[in-house]
């Protein structure tokens, strides 16, 4: 990109952090050869992550502007994401455990049926 972007700071952003850390862990994956690198990105993952945790709330609360290209209407989805990928990058069966947690499920509305049931999107990730 060869034009100004505005830059935003975010303090309750969950939905954009989990996701954040959910790249960076599948990354660490695809670097693990380069192992410094790959802890970094794990590092990274897990400090976003409890970010996301301790900071709850919805990006579009704290950037309004970003509604027009990014709606989400919550988190729960992100928090599972997170932790499906920090727990294929590290092992860690607390993060297995959240991922697969009933009640993250169903504030994530993995229960709800509909037509969309169980199919990813940008929105809402399925329970794995």
């Amino acid at each position: 990109m060869d034009y100004l972007r505005d830059v935003h700071e975010c303090h309750r952003c969950s939905d954009l952090a989990a996701e954040m850390a959910a790249a960076l862990a599948s990354a660490s994956i695809v670097f693990k050869d380069n192992k410094k690198y790959s802890k970094k990105l794990v590092h990274g993952a897990e400090t976003l992550y409890q970010f996301a945790q301790d900071k709850r709330g919805r990006y579009i609360a704290d950037i309004t502007d970003a509604s027009i290209f990014y709606n989400s209407t919550s988190y729960w989805d992100e928090f599972i994401w997170g932790a499906t990928w920090l727990f294929y990058a590290t092992g860690n069966t607390s993060y297995l455990e959240r991922a697969t947690s009933r009640v993250l499920a169903k504030h994530a509305g993995a229960f709800s049926g509909g037509p969309s049931y169980g199919i990813p999107s940008w929105e809402n990730k399925p329970r794995p």
